[in-house]
């Protein structure tokens, strides 16, 4: 098991034009794929709980001595409000992060 880092952070910059043109698009009627595709072009991604516009960016540093990766997630204010003791918390327990496959067999 790894050891988690706390993560990173940090508020997606959006000016207030593209946010009032991001939203007044969504409110057009379109398909599902349409609207997350809209999304990812304003701010990256959804939201990772709920699918919503993200506005905090949370980066995790996941490298090892091989390897440098970050795992990257995005919430909506309200998704990052009720989990944000969780999010904050990482740093205190172990957490399995990744298992390579040369990993897994050895274990199997």
């Amino acid at each position: 098991m790894k050891i988690m880092k706390k993560p990173t952070i940090t508020k997606i910059n959006l000016s207030e034009d593209q946010m009032k043109e991001l939203t007044r698009l969504l409110k057009l009627e379109m398909e599902s794929t349409r609207r997350e595709d809209l999304i990812k072009k304003y701010v990256g991604g959804l939201c990772s709980v709920c699918g919503d516009i993200p506005t905090i960016l949370v980066t995790y540093d996941v490298s090892d001595l091989e390897m440098k990766a970050q795992k990257i997630e995005r919430y909506c204010p309200n998704c990052f409000e009720r989990d944000k003791v969780k999010l904050l918390d990482t740093g205190q327990r172990n957490e399995t992060i990744a298992i390579r496959e040369s990993e897994l067999k050895r274990l199997n």
